[in-house]
């Protein structure tokens, strides 16, 4: 079994490191993932000299590369403004395909949960849920439209969420002035 000891020779090494195998295995220790295989991996890597100590602006550096990338795909991809809104705030979860920025999503919750009982009156609520996201998305092309020609940065998504053009957009959109 792998233990503190295991680690003792290296403790300088992976002192405050934040590569992949060091952050594997903090994951695995706080209960995520599996921890033996975790730690397995990063003391392979040890012995072998394989490992190569990461600091945290290295860490972040790399993060901020890597983000600048998914945002440009996810903007030329033409992925939603609520996608785009949780690339840029951090978070994506199961909602972020769907077109709930500034919907009436609470309906939906009201449909799902078949509030009205009887298949009729469900059936009736998401007619009307539906019905309410097309005007949605009628009104939001218009807005989209309007802000584009107010400023041409706009034609970003990301930019229109986040007030940062995309790295796809940065020489297509100059700003103004």
């Amino acid at each position: 079994m792998i233990g503190p000891r295991d680690f003792a020779p290296y403790r300088s090494e992976i002192g405050d490191c934040h590569c992949q195998l060091c952050r594997n295995c903090s994951y695995a220790a706080s209960g995520h993932g599996n921890a033996v295989q975790a730690a397995t991996e990063l003391l392979d890597a040890l012995r072998a000299g394989h490992h190569h100590h990461v600091t945290f602006a290295e860490h972040v550096s790399k993060a901020k590369v890597e983000h600048a990338a998914r945002v440009a795909a996810a903007c030329i991809a033409g992925k939603s403004e609520l996608h785009m809104l949780g690339l840029h705030l951090g978070y994506q979860g199961g909602n972020v395909e769907r077109l709930y920025y500034r919907e009436p999503y609470n309906a939906d919750f009201m449909v799902g949960i078949g509030l009205g009982v009887t298949p009729g009156r469900h059936a009736a609520a998401d007619a009307r849920l539906q019905e309410s996201r097309r005007r949605f998305m009628q009104r939001r092309a218009v807005e989209v439209e309007r802000l584009i020609l107010a400023d041409q940065r706009n034609g970003c998504t990301h930019f229109r969420m986040s007030g940062e053009l995309c790295t796809a957009h940065a020489e297509q959109y100059p700003p103004p002035g």
